[in-house]
């Protein structure tokens, strides 16, 4: 009877050892942190024969949880602002899902995984692979890089069609995505990010903004534009003493919103934002500065 006890005690806990191997992996999880309100602000170059070089910022936020094909994505807003030709931009969505008994990462868009498409395996270890119909992502090194002045863990995977690396640093997510296929190449590197609620790097993604300082100041202001009067561009400068939503707008004379210098999620700094008012009549304007405590105006004169 003690050895049949002894024998029942071992199966059952063969059968809990191979059942935790594949449960939820909080480590491996960390590689891409799922949260709403994460978000993520990419570089990228895009490059072709007899095509000029293309580059943008390509900014990622968490923004809800969506229920599709009876599992739970989180929804990503991608929205991109080119930096080269004529500075238009886009906006869409990605959904994302890590799988909790492989630690695979899908989104849902059919695919070699069958109704959902196979990005990598955050749990891999050095050279394991995750296979689907037409290739394989490999897991090619696993080490620690600097990124922001810190270390972190990073896993690289790449794959046997493609020639596709992808680099994913524990605590932050995906930082480097490069491809290249034939003549045709690019790569997305991450330039800023806010994980759980913490500011790496710089988030700031409008063209024509610029940081001129990250010392934090005491207080937000925003100072006169120069030159005033101008024509047809001018200079507006401000300061940012707390991390969050900055809106810059324009007004003509009578309060008829003209244009959005700024919209975005900025850290706390110094910067500047150009104006052009090329397609607007001479006259008197005004920018406001408005963040979630505090609003700012002044007038400016365009003379043509």
């Amino acid at each position: 009877m003690k050895k049949s006890f002894l024998l029942l005690f071992s199966i059952l806990a063969m059968f809990a050892n191979i059942e935790n191997s594949f449960s939820w992996d909080s480590t491996a999880a960390k590689y891409m942190p799922l949260q709403i309100g994460n978000i993520w602000v990419y570089y990228g170059e895009y490059h072709a024969p007899s095509t000029p070089i293309g580059s943008s910022y390509i900014r990622f936020k968490i923004t809800s949880i969506l229920d599709t094909l009876g599992k739970k994505y989180y929804k990503f807003e991608r929205t991109r602002v080119n930096i080269t030709g004529n500075g238009a931009g886009s906006l869409n969505f990605l959904l994302l899902r890590i799988d909790s008994l492989t630690m695979n990462l899908y989104d849902p868009n059919p695919g070699c995984s069958g109704p959902e498409s196979l990005y990598d395996s955050l749990r891999s270890k050095i050279h394991d692979s995750a296979k689907c119909q037409y290739t394989s992502r490999i897991c090619k090194d696993t080490s620690y890089r600097s990124l922001f002045s810190m270390t972190f863990s990073c896993k690289e995977f790449t794959n046997d069609r493609w020639n596709r690396n992808s680099h994913y640093y524990r605590g932050i997510g995906l930082v480097r995505d490069e491809w290249g296929e034939a003549m045709v190449w690019g790569f997305d590197v991450l330039r800023g990010c806010v994980i759980n609620g913490v500011l790496y790097g710089d988030t700031n993604f409008v063209v024509g903004i610029n940081q001129i300082s990250a010392e934090v100041p005491e207080n937000f202001s925003l100072t006169q534009n120069f030159p005033n009067p101008f024509n047809p561009s001018t200079n507006i400068g401000f300061r940012i003493a707390d991390f969050g939503m900055v809106r810059i707008v324009i007004y003509d004379a009578l309060g008829r919103e003209i244009q959005t210098l700024v919209n975005q999620e900025l850290s706390p700094g110094t910067y500047e934002v150009d104006f052009n008012g090329s397609n607007l009549p001479s006259g008197v304007y005004y920018y406001m500065l408005e963040t979630e405590n505090y609003k700012e105006s002044k007038r400016m004169v365009l003379v043509k």
